[in-house]
């Protein structure tokens, strides 16, 4: 598992960023840059129709 799912699913557990920060060793501001980035694409990929073979149009 990566650090930004790591960091996403702490987050999603109510954890906050300085928590999750410190037990990583790294700074609230590169947290918060992680889940802005990490959230809105895991949101867009569960709100995306499904592709490939097994997609009904």
């Amino acid at each position: 598992m990566g650090k930004d799912a790591i960091i996403y699913l702490l987050n999603k557990q109510e954890y906050n960023q300085t928590f999750i920060a410190k037990s990583m060793g790294r700074s609230k501001s590169t947290i918060s840059r992680e889940l802005s980035h990490n959230t809105s694409k895991k949101e867009s990929i569960a709100t995306n129709k499904p592709m490939g073979l097994l997609a009904k149009d």
